[in-house]
């Protein structure tokens, strides 16, 4: 599946846990790869709150700032000024996420 996130296509992917594991470390739920633009999931612990967690890392990494030398309370200004402009997308957005990959 494929979300657009400010104007750039995002890959959704679900991984079976074995995968993810051997991907990413044993606690690892879901990760963010903005080289990739990819998002995944483990399939044994798919919910809205971690699919949110998730787009917000590719909202912020698509702000371009996640390279920039930014300060604690430049990152906070970042942080708050997408979710007042985005986060009514987002939630959106993980909840017809959800309700897609729950689908398949």
């Amino acid at each position: 599946m494929t979300v657009e996130i400010l104007g750039n296509n995002w890959k959704i992917k679900v991984l079976k846990a074995s995968t993810m594991q051997r991907k990413h470390g044993s606690k690892v739920r879901a990760v963010t790869l903005p080289d990739t633009s990819t998002i995944e999931f483990c399939d044994t612990d798919l919910n809205i709150p971690l699919i949110r967690h998730e787009l917000f890392h590719a909202y912020f990494a698509e702000t371009s700032t996640v390279s920039a030398s930014l300060t604690a309370e430049q990152t906070e200004e970042v942080a708050a000024e997408l979710v007042a402009k985005y986060g009514e997308e987002l939630v959106v957005k993980a909840q017809e996420i959800y309700n897609e990959l729950r689908a398949v």
